[in-house]
């Protein structure tokens, strides 16, 4: 977290000993109080506070400050708290080669990642499984993808043009279809002469301190169906109105 602190009132001329106090929260370790040792009109301080996450949800952290002006009168103000949401704790998967970190070519990088993607995709234990549904246009759905998700996806979105190229690649990659795009091919049967067209977009991404959430999102011309794969159930709890945001224009 970071921002400045600068001098913004009208009737004192000097800060002293000011101090930007926390209140404690289960979701981190104690922040310890940001100090500042003088503030006046001409000064301005950046800061930057390390936070140690214990659970990556969201919250809102109490702030205040206490400062003594030249006068010595000391006084208290209470801040805006400050607010975290479920997204500004992911962060994307880093692999590397620990005998050469800075030597990997971008293909390397590339083809490791998507090589644990899959490798936790299909690890059996540790991992939940759930379905989203998202009822919107899929312009709508790729754009939001595109603005939200662009930094964690695996590897670029595979675009296919009709039902039979994406069961035959679900298929070929040993994965069991989903119930939802299974209802949607039975619903479309008889409208096999429009145009249908698929993209599928894998994301990866490190939730702090030790969580994955693993997503695959088909974006069909009239639906999209989320599958959802992570090693902690809570998640799911706030996954459900991160998606939701999703669908809005």
């Amino acid at each position: 977290v970071h921002g400045d602190v600068r001098y913004v009132g009208a009737q004192r001329q000097i800060i002293l000993s000011l101090s930007i106090l926390f209140a404690k929260t289960t979701n981190f370790k104690d922040i310890k109080p940001f100090f500042i040792p003088f503030l006046d009109k001409s000064t301005t301080y950046k800061y930057y506070l390390k936070i140690e996450v214990e659970k990556p949800f969201p919250c809102e952290i109490d702030m205040a400050l206490l400062f003594t002006d030249e006068k010595g009168v000391v006084s208290i103000v209470h801040l805006e708290p400050l607010k975290l949401f479920f997204e500004d704790y992911f962060l994307p998967w880093v692999v590397y080669d620990h005998n050469d970190p800075e030597g990997m070519e971008i293909n390397d990088r590339s083809n490791q990642l998507r090589e644990l993607y899959q490798h936790l995709w299909k690890r059996e234990h540790g991992f939940i499984e759930s379905v989203k549904v998202l009822n919107q246009n899929a312009s709508v759905i790729r754009q939001n993808i595109e603005k939200k998700l662009k930094h964690f996806l695996v590897e670029e979105p595979i675009q296919l043009h009709s039902s039979e190229e994406y069961k035959n690649l679900i298929q070929a990659e040993k994965e069991s279809f989903d119930f939802e795009m299974e209802k949607h091919f039975q619903q479309n049967a008889q409208r096999k002469h429009e145009a249908e067209t698929f993209c599928l977009i894998n994301v990866m991404i490190f939730l702090p301190k030790e969580y994955t959430l693993l997503l695959k999102i088909t974006v069909n011309t009239l639906i999209t169906v989320v599958r959802i794969r992570t090693d902690n159930h809570d998640i799911l709890d706030y996954l459900d109105d991160y998606l939701l945001d999703m669908t809005k224009e």
